[in-house]
């Protein structure tokens, strides 16, 4: 109770968990100074700009947010108001906007979709049920965990939530009904009143199989090819920034 009560102060007055000590604060303050160099003006539009990002940003977010707010900002300033020729104009929006498109493209962070979409189309959900030693002391958790007695095919721990995927092809629902025909596929509510049983007298645990075993393989080569990609794509996107940089500003 303490605790949600410290959140709801914590919400109401805008103070975050966390808060930099004097030492980060002076130290913060000498870096910006440097950064920033000579001329220590205020930026007379910075509230109309830079206020949407910093007031969310936190220390562990990213550097890639990070510079895409950056370069949106360079490019919109080279947009309109740009003072060099326009062929040098139009040079640095081309090249910022390829920057900020493949910045997107990570931030989406698709790259997995068709691994998991391989693995939803091709595993299967299942229960296992065990026997529950309710003589057993806490302690001893896992007891319960020891003695299996069924296992329910195509049903998991997401199944009050997630029906049957709307989107699997005949050829997907082919190959996991054809799958499913030799084994038992009732629910745990119903494996419990043909057993003369009730929710008290087992405990549950989830796992999945795949259809086909080699299937494991191909599933990890896809991730591993996806995580490939992905490097290989903040790889170019800061290769981009560094040969790009000196060529842009006014």
């Amino acid at each position: 109770m303490l605790k949600k009560i410290k959140r709801l102060f914590r919400h109401l007055f805008r103070r975050a968990w966390w808060q930099p000590n004097r030492q980060s604060r002076k130290m913060l303050r000498k870096e910006a100074d440097e950064l920033i160099g000579y001329d220590k003006e205020v930026n007379p539009t910075w509230a109309k700009t830079w206020k949407y990002f910093i007031k969310r940003q936190y220390p562990w977010y990213g550097l890639i947010e990070l510079n895409q707010f950056k370069i949106i900002e360079m490019r919109d300033y080279m947009q309109h108001h740009s003072w060099i020729c326009e062929e040098d104009t139009e040079k640095q929006i081309k090249e910022m906007t390829e920057v900020i498109d493949l910045g997107k493209k990570i931030l989406a962070d698709e790259y997995e979709t068709e691994v998991y979409k391989f693995s939803r189309e091709n595993r299967i959900g299942i229960t296992v049920i065990y026997k529950k030693h309710p003589e057993k002391k806490d302690e001893d958790f896992y007891c319960n965990f020891r003695d299996e007695v069924a296992r329910l095919y195509n049903h998991d721990m997401f199944e009050k939530y997630l029906k049957d995927d709307k989107t699997f092809t005949n050829d997907v629902l082919e190959k996991r009904t054809l799958f499913l025909s030799d084994k038992d596929t009732r629910s745990v509510e119903e494996w419990l009143k043909d057993n003369h049983l009730t929710e008290k007298d087992i405990t549950t645990a989830y796992t999945s199989e795949w259809i086909d075993p080699s299937y494991d393989q191909k599933w990890l080569d896809m991730l591993n090819e996806a995580w490939q990609d992905k490097k290989n794509d903040i790889n170019k996107y800061f290769e981009c920034i560094a040969e790009y940089y000196d060529g842009w500003g006014d």
